[in-house]
């Protein structure tokens, strides 16, 4: 998962670090794809958002930072239920899934990429399949 308003975080450090995009993606990324990076035109992998902020000198965390509130919930809640799942509690992963279709997704489209891989557990849910035993 990409790490959200990572351009304006990449911009301000390497900015605040005297570094061109040039200097700053030097065996990390292409110059071109900084600049979409920077412009909010791309996303930034955590390890690629690491390793440009590292450079910088800047200090950073290895969470993501949101835009809103709801687009806390989508990403807590979609983790919420990937845990659910793996522990066969259908009921909770289903009504978590509900949550973030309900937000719209927060308006990312990344929590709907993520969201979409999670069909199986709707359709155990449906079908009354409440254990690994009955799948």
């Amino acid at each position: 998962m990409p790490v959200h308003n990572a351009n304006l975080l990449i911009k301000e450090a390497r900015i605040k670090a005297g570094l061109t995009q040039e200097q700053l993606s030097e065996g990390i990324c292409t110059p071109q794809a900084l600049s979409r990076i920077e412009n909010g035109k791309a996303n930034v992998s955590h390890v690629t958002f690491q390793a440009l902020m590292e450079r910088t000198g800047a200090q950073y965390g290895r969470y993501p930072i949101f835009n809103s509130r709801d687009g806390f919930e989508c990403f807590y809640g979609l983790k919420r239920v990937r845990l659910y799942l793996d522990a066969w509690q259908l009921q909770h992963a289903y009504d978590e899934l509900c949550r973030p279709e309900e937000k719209n997704w927060a308006d990312n489209k990344l929590y709907y990429q993520e969201w979409l891989l999670f069909p199986p557990a709707k359709l155990r849910y449906a079908s009354g399949c409440s254990t690994h035993n009955q799948a």
